[in-house]
């Protein structure tokens, strides 16, 4: 704060998934000592483990905190943020707070797909979470001093989804409105579920086998329909 460069804005205070600060185990002793080992794939998905202790409301009091250093005039995120948490009781206190003061305009997230069956092999919530969190984001920001759009992070071409898939999620964006779609094609990293799903066709978790764009041109061709829903283009049903 008392750097000459500094001017009173902090463009980011966040992490990662800035709504996870604070997540922990609250089961899990803080030693170690006797711990049972769990056997969930994940704290999130397919939903919220009853066990994961997180209060969303830490984080914007620790954003509030911040904000009232002499010097600070703004505390801005920049981050994602979990929308499937933001949709939850204290994840909407922190969502009212972070419109009404800590967003610049933006609010990114990665709902990653709109397709259940291609979510549920990403391992991410099913879409009705994305639009029950939809509706309290548009009810949340006609309050809000500044107009807030939001950012979303997709992936085209990921295991399990076929281009109908993709062409139709991205028809379901177009008609909804969701003008800032930000779309990556799918590539294996190692030590993922999604690569072993790539590259060997089965899902690791339950041996099924998984469907998708495997080619250059699939994957390429599942980007363009996203893309076209990113361009609202009237004619898009016609066109795709």
């Amino acid at each position: 704060v008392a750097q000459p460069f500094f001017h009173g804005t902090l463009r980011d205070l966040g992490g990662a998934t800035a709504n996870l600060w604070g997540a922990r185990c609250g089961q899990r002793p803080a030693s170690g000592a006797g711990e049972k080992p769990c056997l969930r794939p994940s704290c999130l998905a397919p939903s919220r483990c009853p066990r994961l202790a997180l209060d969303q409301r830490e984080y914007l009091r620790l954003l509030e905190e911040v904000a009232r250093l002499p010097g600070v005039k703004h505390v801005f995120v920049s981050s994602g943020l979990r929308y499937d948490l933001l949709a939850e009781k204290d994840g909407q206190s922190l969502l009212a707070g972070l419109l009404a003061r800590h967003l610049s305009g933006w609010l990114k997230i990665a709902p990653e797909h709109f397709s259940d069956p291609v979510l549920a092999r990403m391992r991410k919530p099913a879409h009705a979470r994305y639009e029950a969190f939809l509706e309290i984001f548009r009810r949340l920001s006609r309050d809000a001093p500044v107009r807030c759009r939001l950012v979303h992070y997709l992936i085209a071409g990921h295991p399990g989804a076929t281009l109908r898939e993709e062409e139709d999620a991205a028809r379901w964006a177009a008609r909804h409105g969701l003008e800032e779609l930000s779309v990556q094609e799918f590539y294996p990293a190692p030590l993922t579920p999604s690569s072993v799903m790539y590259h060997a066709g089965l899902d690791p978790f339950d041996g099924k086998p998984v469907a998708g764009c495997r080619t250059l041109a699939e994957k390429a061709a599942g980007k363009r329909a996203w893309q076209r829903a990113a361009r609202q283009d009237r004619n898009y049903d016609e066109a795709g």
